[in-house]
């Protein structure tokens, strides 16, 4: 396996979980603080909440548990447990009941890497003021006689399950410019 892949458990109620460790700069910490409430007792309280949830849901039959998937609903809804439970809920009922979106989220995934490479979807190399990714969407890029919506669906939410494992993007969100000059 390459070093550079993460695999992650879909084990409901694992024997461990993997320490959470804070790797971002201060001012992300100043910011995750000020604007999601977040602090070291609040996330961990949170994580131990949201993991004891998934593990007493007896229609949660396979999900991930570590830290950085849950941080993603826990952030998102500013670290409302009940919030945060529902999200994940919803979000794991929409990947159940649309799996042409959602099966194959593979980067190498000869449909999925071809419009990629295409320049359909980029996230751009620089982060906006904000800290926010840029993802830019040119559907001029696109052959539209090719192109099933079921497959730009899966590239969607390929690049979008990327930005939402990435801390920095759970904390400053991401702007996504779509050009539909040529379309």
């Amino acid at each position: 396996m390459d070093n550079d892949k993460t695999v992650y458990s879909n084990c409901t109620s694992p024997a461990t979980y993997q320490q959470y460790t804070w790797t971002l700069t201060d001012k992300l910490r100043k910011t995750a603080k000020s604007e999601l409430r977040e602090d070291e007792h609040l996330r961990a309280q949170g994580l131990a909440q949201m993991r004891e949830f998934i593990a007493k849901s007896p229609h949660i039959k396979r999900c991930r548990t570590d830290a950085l998937f849950l941080l993603r609903f826990l952030r998102t809804k500013k670290y409302s447990i009940p919030q945060a439970c529902a999200m994940l809920e919803k979000y794991l009922t929409i990947r159940q009941t649309n799996p042409a979106w959602f099966s194959r989220l593979d980067i190498d995934d000869p449909e999925v890497e071809a419009i990629i490479d295409g320049g359909y979807i980029v996230p751009l190399p620089e982060r906006d003021d904000h800290g926010r990714q840029v993802v830019l969407s040119v559907a001029g890029n696109l052959d539209l006689n090719r192109v099933s919506s079921a497959l730009l669906a899966r590239v969607h939410f390929l690049v979008q399950e990327v930005l939402a494992d990435d801390e920095q993007s759970q904390i400053c969100g991401y702007v996504h410019c779509v050009d539909e000059r040529e379309l």
